[in-house]
């Protein structure tokens, strides 16, 4: 089957995300991650270690183009990512409003 590019799980990634204390992954991309780890064949190999065990939010299919011009721009690159999910009964994930705050 179809393997989404993206990030494929390392300890030393997850060590990363960790000493780096990041609490979101936001990509323009359907998948933050590999959907599948191709050796293993392991479904989402990230989604256990960054967001079960980190808590790390991912946000996926973002737009992402009009925030890199302005931050290159001016050279800011530091704001403040606000995400409002939708409310979702029994959901394990939802829609959200990204904003970023500069």
């Amino acid at each position: 089957g179809f393997c989404e590019p993206g990030l494929t799980y390392s300890r030393e990634l997850v060590e990363w995300f960790q000493t780096k204390e990041i609490p979101n992954l936001v990509t323009d991309t359907i998948a933050s991650e590999v959907t599948y780890e191709p050796n293993t064949g392991v479904a989402l190999p990230l989604h256990c270690a960054l967001m079960r065990n980190l808590g790390v939010a991912l946000t996926e299919i973002a737009w992402l183009d009009d925030l890199a011009d302005a931050c290159a721009a001016d050279g800011r690159w530091s704001f403040l990512y606000v995400a409002a999910p939708l409310k979702v009964v029994k959901g394990t994930g939802a829609p959200v409003n990204p904003v970023a705050i500069r």
